[in-house]
């Protein structure tokens, strides 16, 4: 099993705003598990957990109320993937 280094990693992300405008930002406080299976690769897995009010986007104003930015923080206070295989 494995966990990401945050300090050589990032969860990025950019999005269009009103079609004009690139916001890029990323989250502070994540963590991310990746397990191998040798033997048989198709069983691996990776875990994401992110605090959604992590946000940075190098913005205080937006990054105060990331629901308008469409990112519901108040009712999800984590966002959680996955993928297997």
């Amino acid at each position: 099993m494995w966990t990401v280094d945050k300090s050589h990693s990032e969860v990025g992300f950019s999005v269009r705003h009103l079609g004009v405008a690139r916001v890029r930002g990323h989250f502070n406080d994540y963590a991310v598990r990746i397990e191998v299976d040798p033997a048989k690769p198709e069983n691996s897995t990776v875990e994401v957990t992110i605090q959604a009010a992590s946000i940075d986007t190098q913005n205080d104003g937006r990054d105060a109320r990331p629901e308008a930015g469409h990112l519901p923080v108040r009712q999800r206070h984590r966002l959680d993937a996955g993928a297997a295989g």
